[in-house]
């Protein structure tokens, strides 16, 4: 019973889809579609994540933008 599952899930020609689940037991269709939805949901945040050199690198730039922009704010306070 679990290879043709297998062989459903994996096969060809719409493999994912749980129209392909005919004849197989609902609670194991539940069980597919709860993994389809988690996969799915960790695809999603992977996507929107950002990786830590991009963060380290938007730190940097803030840094030396901060580093050039502060003596001369500083000064024109001290003028007037």
């Amino acid at each position: 019973m679990e290879n043709a599952v297998i062989a459903r899930l994996f096969g060809g020609g719409g493999a994912n889809s749980l129209s392909s689940l005919t004849g197989i037991s609902t609670e194991l269709q539940a069980v597919v579609a709860v993994h389809s939805y988690m996969a799915d949901r960790s695809n999603l945040c992977r996507t929107f994540a950002f990786t830590l050199a991009e963060v380290l690198i938007t730190l940097g730039i803030i840094g030396i933008v901060a580093a050039m922009t502060l003596p001369s704010l500083i000064q024109n306070k001290t003028n007037k």
